[in-house]
């Protein structure tokens, strides 16, 4: 009976594990020249060494700008660390992200390449770097320049 006990809690701390991943993202796959795009490794629920790729052609803007959060809910625990850079391509073409690696105690892991097409851009299309359409920019180059309204006094007789 307690080697059934010892089978069952083994096969339940197996089934709670988190699997590990890591994973390459970007922001565009396709982009006019001018433009940026954002390009994020996320490793999740393990840790390690983290080796950015060379970004060959293109030149990083920000980075590596660092996430991380961590959730523990019903006495399970999720990690994730999140690497982000923006890039700019220099010349019409297609580019590949070389994989990123991540050593661990373990192994090491890999991201798969990633392919960027740069188009030209005779009309000056501007296009968000950002997943959620928010310039990371804005701020620097279009500072909300709203004037404060001075305070008026209300005086009660």
């Amino acid at each position: 009976m307690k080697f059934f006990k010892i089978l069952l809690l083994g096969c339940l701390q197996i089934l709670t594990a988190q699997e590990s991943s890591f994973r390459i993202n970007t922001s565009l796959d396709t982009v006019y020249l001018g433009n940026y795009l954002e390009v994020k490794f996320t490793i999740e629920n393990t840790k390690g060494k983290f080796k950015e790729p060379s970004f060959a052609g293109l030149k990083v803007i920000s980075g590596p700008n660092t996430y991380s959060s961590m959730k523990i809910m019903n006495g399970e625990s999720t990690s994730s660390m999140t690497y982000s850079y923006i890039v700019k391509p220099a010349e019409v073409g297609n580019y590949i992200i070389e994989p990123a690696t991540l050593e661990t105690e373990d192994e090491t892991l890999k991201t798969t390449e990633k392919k960027i097409v740069v188009l030209p851009n005779p009309d000056n299309i501007l296009q968000s770097p950002a997943e959620n359409d928010q310039n990371p920019f804005d701020v620097l180059v279009n500072p909300r320049q709203e004037k404060a309204k001075p305070k008026k006094k209300i005086y009660k007789i």
